[in-house]
């Protein structure tokens, strides 16, 4: 499996930690988590993380194709599976 730097340079990405913190949660989690998630998960070991980052880097990351979004349905969604 490729280091996750690795995979975000080759994807044009400039490498942050909280571009790693998010990709790593969602690459080792086998739920569907939402950015509030993600970011309540993150924060306490990321401590200049926010949720506008967190949303930001989702966004990111699904346009690259690095991750699926899942419509959950009433205006909610929720980050799918890492694509490898």
């Amino acid at each position: 499996m490729k280091e996750t730097a690795q995979v975000l340079r080759e994807k044009g990405l400039k490498v942050t930690p909280q571009r790693i913190a998010v990709y790593n949660m969602l690459l080792h989690s086998t739920e569907h988590p939402n950015a509030e998630t993600i970011y309540r998960t993150l924060e306490a070991t990321n401590p200049t993380i926010s949720l506008a980052t967190v949303s930001k880097t989702l966004d990111f990351f699904k346009h690259l194709g690095l991750v699926q979004e899942l419509n959950v349905g009433e205006g909610s969604a929720r980050s799918g599976s890492v694509i490898e």
